[in-house]
């Protein structure tokens, strides 16, 4: 059986953006935005 599980996103700490250096942010490579990682 196979079971999902959504964990908040390490790079991004669940905020689905990062803020880059230059100003502003930018939707974060990790999660697609979406704030959680999801392992199956």
């Amino acid at each position: 059986m196979v079971q999902e599980t959504e964990h908040v996103c390490g790079l991004c700490d669940g905020q689905g953006y990062h803020v880059v250096m230059v100003g502003g942010t930018e939707t974060c490579p990790a999660c697609d935005g979406l704030g959680v990682e999801e392992e199956i």
